[in-house]
């Protein structure tokens, strides 16, 4: 016969390695964000129901975009042309007179 060693060590690696297979870390995390965390939770579980349109989204994240981009220019003084980059910063006097 052949005498083996218990090995705590390589027990727990054993135990720690299947858990995380059987992804339990991930559904414990996702039980906490669903159920434990009061009215983060609702949003959280609104968020997992909502379905993704990355078509939509794209769309709607460009124009944003192109708004803010013709915010920003108006509140330079109207500089319509050239490219963003090229623009310089905003400072107070363009804030004061676009407020004014």
């Amino acid at each position: 016969g052949e005498l083996q060693r218990f090995d705590l060590k390589q027990f727990l690696d054993f135990i720690v390695s299947c858990l995380v297979l059987l992804q339990v870390p991930f559904y414990l995390a996702q039980f906490i964000a669903l159920q434990c965390l009061g009215f983060m939770s609702q949003i959280y579980r609104k968020a997992k129901r909502s379905q993704l349109n990355v078509e939509s989204n794209f769309y709607n994240a460009i124009s944003r975009m192109i708004m803010a981009e013709m915010g920003f220019r108006g509140l330079l003084g109207g500089v319509w042309t050239g490219r963003i980059q090229d623009l310089g910063g905003l400072n107070q006097w363009c804030v004061y007179r676009h407020m004014c």
